[in-house]
This record gives C-alpha cells, structure tokens and sequence, in this order.
C-alpha cells in the first residue's frame, strides 16, 4: 500500500494521524508519537517522506538508522488525560 493509500485509509476511519486512534484528529491528539523518519509529528507508517526514491536515503539519516537496527517496534501507548483525585466523607460536628 502506497503513502496516498495509507493516508485516505486513516482519514476515512476518521483516525488520528499521530497515533491512529479513532474520535479524534492530529490536532488534538494528545499522543507524544514522532515519526522515526524525518522526526515530525506523526505516525512513521505515514510519513510523507516514504514516498521519496530509496536512493536519496543513502546519504541521510535513514540509512544509518536502518543499518545500526533492522527492526522497528510501533506502539500505541494509552494517554490518560483524566486524573483520579482521593475523597474522603468527614462528619463536621458543632461544639
């Protein structure tokens, strides 16, 4: 599947660029993802950059990534955003 694919897959799902998660868009996204391609904020398996000639990366920082590491590990971290606060029920009494 090609980049353009890949994109239109995620966008008629209606998933999150970043962390393709659906009921949200990159915008909002509040997922700390960065691609480990070219370093910007998205998810790797959309990077714009992967559509470019496999020849202009054996110069770049790519092709030594690829040669330091054959294998690549993509996940999908839960992001809590709500935070759970400790309550306590106290009987006030008059004196």
């Amino acid at each position: 599947m090609n980049y353009e694919d890949r994109k239109s897959q995620v966008m008629r799902k209606r998933c999150c660029l970043v962390c393709l998660k659906p009921g949200h868009m990159a915008k909002k996204c509040h997922s700390n993802v960065k691609c480990l391609i070219c370093e910007r904020r998205h998810c790797a398996l959309l990077c714009p950059d992967l559509r470019k000639d496999t020849n202009s990366y054996s110069k770049g920082k790519v092709a030594e990534e690829e040669q330091k590491s054959t294998e690549v590990l993509l996940t999908n971290l839960p992001s809590e955003r709500e935070i759970y606060l400790k309550t306590n029920t106290v009987r006030l009494r008059h004196y």
